[in-house]
């Protein structure tokens, strides 16, 4: 079956198959997914299997909106931001770090916008993510 969330996993996964596969890295799941709620408010949670060779992928939704997509993964997890280009702009004017900056402007374009991902493993590599959603939901 490959590892545990794979599409042959016959349901959306729970809290416990999430802390089953992630690990020490489920207090940075638990703890992005928090924080964007209480940053937002009502976000919803939907589950969904966007690819057959990714497996599942936890899309955090403010009302029809795609805030982030989380994808679990073997001890770590995958958060990837889409931004337009408005928040592309919004990031080039932004005062985070110039290398956070150069990652977005090289970031693969597609008809949704700008694909941004990253592995996660702390809650410290959360904190790029929280300032991208910030920047994206604002514009």
């Amino acid at each position: 079956m490959g590892w545990p969330l794979t599409v042959d996993f016959p349901h959306p996964p729970g809290p416990a198959d999430i802390r089953q596969v992630l690990g020490r890295s489920a207090a940075a799941w638990d703890g992005l997914r928090a924080r964007i709620s209480e940053h937002f408010g009502q976000v919803t949670e939907e589950w969904a299997i966007p690819a057959r060779k990714y497996g599942w992928s936890l899309r955090l939704k403010l009302k029809k909106r795609t805030v982030l997509h989380l994808g679990p993964r073997s001890i770590h997890f995958i958060a990837t931001v889409i931004l337009g280009e408005k928040a592309v702009a919004a990031v080039r004017n932004s005062e985070l770090a110039p290398e956070f900056i150069a990652m977005v402007e090289h970031a693969t374009r597609y008809t949704e916008g700008r694909v941004i991902r990253f592995e996660i493993r702390s809650k410290k590599e959360t904190e790029f993510v929280e300032a991208l959603v910030k920047i994206k939901m604002d514009n």
